[in-house]
């Protein structure tokens, strides 16, 4: 999702996601390697061990009150735009459930 919104759109200085995990741990890492800032939005229910990790990758955490990633989602993509950040929206992006070639 991040290299095809730099491929087509340029670099990314904002990003905004919504996660209870794995994609928002990988795009704060992606995030950190190509210079941006990155805040990861938490479902209540997301483990405490992900919040410590997101800040370890330098990600701003802010945490919702709402239990489901998908409860949280409008709040972040209003946010993004405020905020003039790029909201990649893991749930609604076609580029997140493809799989790169495996070349062995």
């Amino acid at each position: 999702m991040f290299r095809r919104w730099t491929d087509e759109h340029g670099s990314i200085e904002k990003l905004y996601e919504v996660s209870s995990g794995n994609t928002g741990i990988a795009l704060a890492a992606i995030a950190a390697a190509y210079g941006a800032k990155a805040r990861i939005y938490l479902p209540s229910t997301a483990p405490k061990a992900t919040e410590v990790l997101l800040r370890v990758l330098g990600a701003e955490v802010m945490r919702s009150s709402k239990s489901l990633t998908v409860e949280v989602a409008e709040d972040v993509k209003r946010a993004a735009i405020r905020d003039g950040a790029v909201n990649l929206d893991q749930f609604d992006n076609d580029a997140n459930f493809e799989v790169p070639p495996v070349h062995g």
